[in-house]
């Protein structure tokens, strides 16, 4: 991983928020591609990594009638973990919209917890069924992978099961695409046809795709590819899964690669490396449109007749770097992007109405760019995102922090919190602290990066997500450098970590200037600490202050209140 030693400017910090749509860089076709769409037709996104779940789908005007949140995982004893971005409110703000609502049951792609999953199905089940009773969903989608042949049977019985308990409820199931029969592994462990009589709907992942799509004049190839999408299709329908249960997975991301250097013989960096795997790496569609707005070259755009995919290859010329994401630039050398556009969409969804599918599913809302939706059944107008409604009854009038608290709050910056007090005093833990500034941010992943295997961060853990997060975006780190690797996922982060997390992201611009005179006033602080220069520069900057008695405390922790109101400083003064 390559450590970002820049400063990120205001353009970078909001390269994948709204104020990007005002870019028009890929070619699309016109929105009369587009097919109607009947009333019955499942039109389902799924929310991983959301910041505000109901701004996202608003944003879709009317695209979606289905809802897949990021609310269920597991534990190491078979048990329900219900993550605290589950929200009744939520639901019933999807419901006021039409909306259903359909947690998805992940075990995080690891194949022992789907294991002791499927033999604890009885009371999993169960807690399941209570869950979804509580928070008063609509059903489940049920999303354990990578389990094997072994756990076929066991896993049909635990959708039996489920509907025993659920049966009025919409049961689906998500199944990777298997167009070649493979009986081993991932593949091998579905009966199709029993689940098919037992599900509403089977989700077909049909995305990741690129070993089943004709290989391009690159290193890529198509991330869902009309040919390999339809042969997938083709797969399940001979295996007994009638067409209208059948969802067709569509991606709301695609794939870059690395095609080779500006120079024959030139070496290729740790970046064009990472770029140069069989799977690329994955960006969603505003972080593409991102990258194609910025000072590229020799743009070639077309459309592969086959794949009815999307391909843009560029040059980054010598001398230059282009942002992928804010930790990681592209070195000067060829690259190809295969993405999807209104036209790719319309295409696919007709490709849905010529097998009679049900309708599809959409990995993963967020992602995308809204001008795509009128191809998947919007209207086409971007709504304004709305603000959460919130208040805490021990934030007293008066309180020092309370408008910099509600003014975070109210703009869904917290996950960590649902309840009626937010105890302002309590010290933040490194968890809490990387939840609350991941959603500040705006930051997703594309797909379900595991980046560190922290020993104290199960896959179950609500904020799993949220660490990982800016573990990937180098914004924070663990505490140790060898493995085992710990995050501190308990710890308390103090004011010296936080300083250093914002040197690093907003601050330090590489040339190893700065000007620590400012620290001179506080008593307690010398040369030698680790921070020293990123509190000098989070001083200068006004983010950081120091105590009445002349003391900066830099190890001390952080409070709740302390933290809101450190980065409502950072939202105003450096990204806003």
């Amino acid at each position: 991983m390559i450590r970002f030693s820049g400063k990120l400017s205001r353009s970078l910090i909001w390269s994948t928020l709204v104020v990007l749509l005002a870019v028009n860089v890929l070619p699309v076709a016109q929105a009369d591609d587009t097919i109607s769409f009947g009333n019955d037709t499942v039109r389902l996104g799924f929310l991983y990594n959301v910041t505000d779940p109901v701004a996202e789908v608003d944003a879709a005007n009317g695209a979606l009638n289905y809802v897949s949140p990021d609310w269920f995982g597991l534990d190491w004893n078979g048990r329900l973990v219900v993550y605290e971005a589950a929200d009744r409110d939520i639901v019933d703000q999807f419901h006021a919209r039409g909306i259903k609502v359909v947690p998805y049951l992940a075990n995080s792609f690891n194949y022992q917890l789907g294991c002791i999953a499927l033999a604890n199905r009885e009371q999993l089940t169960a807690e399941i069924a209570a869950a979804v009773q509580e928070y008063n969903l609509d059903g489940i989608n049920y999303d354990i992978e990578n389990v094997g042949p072994d756990e076929k049977d066991l896993q049909t019985d635990f959708m039996r099961l489920l509907r025993a308990k659920l049966p009025d409820k919409h049961l689906s199931i998500s199944v990777v695409a298997n167009p070649y029969h493979w009986a081993g592994g991932w593949h091998g462990s579905y009966d199709m046809a029993a689940l098919a009589k037992i599900c509403d709907n089977i989700v077909l992942m049909s995305y990741d795709l690129m070993l089943y799509s004709r290989q391009a004049n690159s290193l890529g190839a198509a991330v869902s590819g009309e040919d390999a999408v339809t042969i997938c299709i083709e797969n399940l329908l001979q295996r007994g899964v009638p067409a209208n249960k059948l969802l067709m997975g569509i991606p709301f991301y695609g794939r870059i690669w690395y095609d080779g250097p500006l120079t024959a013989g030139t070496a290729p960096t740790e970046t064009q490396e990472r770029l140069s795997g069989s799977d690329g790496v994955a960006l969603g569609h505003l972080q593409i449109k991102r990258i194609l707005a910025d000072g590229i070259s020799n743009v070639v755009h077309r459309i592969d007749p086959i794949t009815k995919s999307d391909v843009t290859s560029f040059q980054v010329a010598a001398g230059k770097q282009v942002s992928l994401v804010w930790s990681l630039k592209l070195d000067p050398g060829h690259y190809s992007i295969y993405h999807e556009s209104l036209q790719s969409y319309a295409s696919k969804m007709k490709l849905m109405q010529r097998y009679h599918l049900a309708g599809y599913a959409a990995w993963a809302v967020g992602q995308e760019d809204p001008a795509f939706w009128p191809a998947l059944g919007g209207s086409g107008a971007v709504k304004e995102p709305t603000l959460l409604n919130r208040n805490f009854t021990d934030l007293y009038s008066g309180y020092w922090a309370k408008e910099d608290i509600l003014y975070g709050a109210n703009r869904g910056w917290l996950s960590w919190t649902k309840s009626s007090r937010f105890y302002p005093e309590q010290e933040i833990t490194r968890a809490e602290a990387s939840a609350t500034i991941k959603r500040m941010l705006g930051l997703t992943l594309a797909d379900k990066t595991a980046v560190t295997d922290f020993i104290d961060l199960p896959a179950s853990y609500w904020a799993y997500t949220d660490i990982q997060t800016l573990v990937y975006y180098n914004m924070m780190y663990g505490m140790t450098t060898e493995a085992p690797y710990i995050f501190g996922t308990y710890d308390s982060i103090t004011r010296a970590q936080f300083a250093a997390i914002i040197d690093r992201c907003f601050l330090d611009d590489g040339s190893g200037k700065v000007d620590t005179s400012v620290l001179s006033r506080f008593s307690d602080l010398s040369g030698n600490h680790w921070a020293y220069n990123d509190l000098a520069r989070a001083v200068a900057a006004g983010l950081l202050q120091g105590y009445p008695d002349g003391t900066m405390q830099p190890d001390r922790a952080l409070t709740r209140a302390e933290l809101m109101s450190l980065l409502y400083r950072v939202d105003v003064l450096l990204v806003k």
